[in-house]
């Protein structure tokens, strides 16, 4: 996971990428409890350097600022990289027709999603 650091006395904040061993034992709660003990440490400089080794894929969520579209950087040594950009509803046009000419029956709608936010 990344984790932002404060600003200095410059102005300069950082971006660090400490490691949550073992997430794949952990439930929900146990991955939030990993994640927020984590990054508070990392914000007070009292991470070990065990703690930023060993990481094997990193998710990151860029959506958290709005944007819906970024490039994450997959760390040295990981296997790769999950970028989540912004969620928001967007209308769609819906076709009787051919999906690629415009029609008298097209109309805009906002789609139905499940409760994972597929469309249905």
């Amino acid at each position: 996971m990344a984790v932002a650091l404060p600003a200095d006395s410059y102005g300069v904040g950082g971006l660090i990428v400490p490691v949550i061993k073992n997430a794949g034992d952990l439930n929900l709660l146990g991955v939030a409890r990993a994640v927020n003990d984590v990054a508070e440490r990392a914000r007070k400089n009292q991470l070990r350097a065990d703690e930023m080794q060993g990481g094997t894929f990193t998710l990151t969520n860029y959506g958290t600022s709005g944007s819906r579209f970024q490039t994450p950087v997959i760390v040295n040594g990981q296997a790769g990289i999950l970028g989540v950009g912004a969620i928001e509803k967007r209308p769609v046009v819906v076709s009787k027709g051919s999906p690629l000419e415009a029609s008298a029956g097209d109309y805009l709608a906002f789609p139905a999603h499940d409760h994972l936010g597929l469309q249905l």
